[in-house]
């Protein structure tokens, strides 16, 4: 079976298939994020310049990324986006190549180098720039910072923070006409996000009270439009960085007597304390719970047997989901695991149906004081036997 295509593979063929539709005779240059490239051009014959431009095939034919003339850069003519990013190499001897600094993904495309006018361009480079591309691993609980700079010149830009497993048009967060957008934000991120410092470029997504939920795969991008100069028909904006962020669920292990009861821990998520709540142990039944509360009330035809009677949520109104479990017993030693599920408010697309774990309790229950129990047979015989001391109506203790 072949691998399924990731992202970054999808975004790189839609890259080279536009490529494709330029000569064959172009260089392809790939280059990380952040980084300083240079595109190759020479002028033709003994190397004097007169005029010389860089132009990009996707942007507005009367904008260009550098426009030399007269001896001198023309300001006016180049692209925002480009301004104080560009220069040419060595124009005095010929050399036009464009230096282009600090690079991200919103300036991959075609580049085309004319001297003097040329037509056809004398050099066309295909740019790929790759996006920041990060694992990041937090405690559930904690707040996290998922990193993503604006470009030099889109400082005030709307910035959008997506996940690719979410419906489309829901957000993590959107940032648009220099204020939050609510309307288009997914609830379940609701009042649990900020941008770092949006006045200096910096648009890293601030996530607070991280649980499993939050686990995915997040996209930055910042759309600016007024200094793009992209012709309006392209109205694609690629990721400027993905996030591969693990949220490791709450571990613990909890040691318990016999005939105690035991509070297992768990919280819903901030904005998901209306769900549904699921608790399991790893070595029950496909289909059994230990407890399955949903639609408000105990579903008791999933409940394991030897838990009926014995289980409740410590508080559910307040999101407080530990598990009470009564009388426990060795048989009750095992790993449990909490979930809360609310797709509702998850906004996940709905194929996907997998939840990960809140938590992961390992419950270990110390046997009880043994007791020496004679069981009274039909045969008239006294049978002695070695038993936890938990005693039955059934058995009689000499």
């Amino acid at each position: 079976m072949a691998a399924p295509l990731t992202a970054p593979f999808l975004w790189t063929l839609m890259v080279f298939s536009s490529f494709m539709l330029v000569s064959a005779d172009q260089t392809t240059i790939r280059v990380d994020s952040r980084e300083t490239v240079i595109l190759p051009c020479r002028a033709p014959g003994d190397g004097t310049v007169i005029t010389a431009e860089w132009s990009r095939t996707d942007l507005e034919s009367d904008q260009y990324v550098i426009f030399y003339r007269d001896n001198k850069i023309d300001i006016a003519a180049s692209c925002p986006s480009f301004k104080n990013r560009v220069e040419l190499q060595d124009v005095k001897n010929g050399d036009v190549s464009l230096v282009l600094k600090t690079v991200t993904t919103a300036d991959r495309g075609i580049y085309e180098c004319r001297v003097q006018g040329t037509d056809p361009p004398i050099s066309t480079v295909g740019l790929i720039v790759e996006p920041v591309e990060e694992p990041i691993t937090a405690e559930s609980g904690g707040t996290v910072i998922l990193p993503c700079r604006a470009p030099e010149n889109d400082r005030d830009g709307d910035v959008e923070w997506s996940r690719t497993d979410l419906e489309f048009s829901q957000y993590v967060y959107r940032y648009k006409n220099t204020k939050v957008d609510h309307a288009a934000q997914c609830p379940s991120f609701r009042n649990r996000t900020t941008l770092q410092d949006m006045k200096n470029g910096d648009v890293s997504l601030v996530l607070k009270k991280v649980t499993t939920d939050d686990t995915g795969r997040y996209e930055c991008r910042v759309v600016q439009r007024e200094n793009s100069c992209k012709k309006r028909s392209i109205l694609v904006t690629d990721p400027l960085s993905f996030i591969n962020l693990r949220v490791e669920p709450d571990r613990r292990i909890i040691p318990a007597k016999h005939g105690e009861d035991v509070i297992l821990p768990c919280r819903a998520p901030e904005n998901e304390r209306d769900g549904d709540v699921e608790w399991s142990r790893t070595d029950l039944e496909s289909g059994q719970y230990v407890l399955m509360y949903r639609n408000e009330q105990v579903d008791q035809e999933v409940q394991s047997p030897s838990f009926k009677g014995r289980t409740n949520l410590l508080d559910m109104k307040n999101g407080d989901v530990s598990l009470v479990l009564n009388k426990v017993t060795t048989d009750d030693t095992g790993t449990y695991e909490c979930r809360v599920i609310q797709r509702g408010k998850s906004c996940r697309r709905r194929f996907i149906l997998d939840t990960d774990p809140l938590g992961i309790i390992n419950l270990r229950v110390k046997p009880g004081e043994s007791v020496c129990i004679w069981i009274r047979t039909s045969s008239s015989f006294l049978v002695a036997d070695v038993r936890e001391k938990h005693l039955r109506s059934d058995v009689g203790v000499f």
